[in-house]
Parts: structure tokens; sequence; C-alpha cells
């Protein structure tokens, strides 16, 4: 392994100890100023900042972290949380990014798109330019 692979994986662990330690840092900081939901709400939001900024792992997955650990902890009820993430139709986009982003990263968007247009090549009987203009409508 080379010293720029250890340095990036060493610096990627280090953002990723960073968000926790510094939520945990805060929520004992705040505990006795705030009430226990407060400091919880606090210090979650900092780790989430702190992701979104550095950005050890992507950002919808930094964006998920609320929706896990409210419930967890006890801040709100799930319902709640959920509501605050919006509509079903929300959450159905959001499915769609997630499914369209592990397309993108195998290379299955490539390989659909070729697909389609062979197929519409071979409905019009012949590879032409209005087939290739079809496929890709």
């Amino acid at each position: 392994m080379s010293t720029e692979s250890v340095n990036r994986v060493s610096g990627l662990t280090l953002k990723l100890i960073a968000g926790p330690a510094l939520a945990g840092i805060l929520f004992i900081f705040f505990r006795d100023s705030l009430s226990e939901s407060a400091a919880l709400t606090a210090s979650i939001t900092a780790w989430c900042v702190l992701w979104w900024i550095t950005e050890p792992v992507p950002i919808p997955v930094t964006s998920l972290i609320p929706l896990s650990l409210f419930p967890l902890l006890g801040v709100l009820d799930p319902s709640q949380v959920a509501q605050a993430y919006g509509s079903p139709l929300i959450l159905l986009m959001l499915g769609g990014f997630i499914l369209s982003r592990g397309m993108e990263s195998t290379g299955t968007h490539q390989r659909l798109a070729i697909y389609m247009v062979n197929a519409c090549g071979r409905i019009v009987g012949k590879q032409t330019d209005r087939s290739l203009v079809v496929g890709f409508m």
C-alpha cells in the first residue's frame, strides 16, 4: 500500500470518527444546561454538519443520521421524524435517487442505455439516425 493511499485511508477514518466524537463531547457539554432531548438534538446536528463539510460519507447518507438516531435515542417518535422528512412522495424520490446512484456506480446505466439504443434499432430494422434518437428518448 502506498503512502498516499495510507494517508487517504487514515484521513477518512479520522473524518468518520470526528463526527460521533464531536457529538459525544457536545452532549456532555450541553446536558447540564439543556434538556436531554435538546442536548441530543444539538450534538446530532453538529455531527451532521461536520460530516456535510468533510464528506467522509455521501451527503444523502449523512442526512439519514437524524432519521435513525432521533427515534433510537428517544428524541422524537418515528412517526414525527418521518413527517419531518416529508411526504411519502419525497421518500419515493429518495429511493429512486439511491437506486440511480447504485446503477451509476456499477455501470448498469451504460449497459441499459446501450441495450435501449440497440433495441430501438432492431424495432426499426436497421441502425439509423432516427433509431438512435428514439433510443435515447
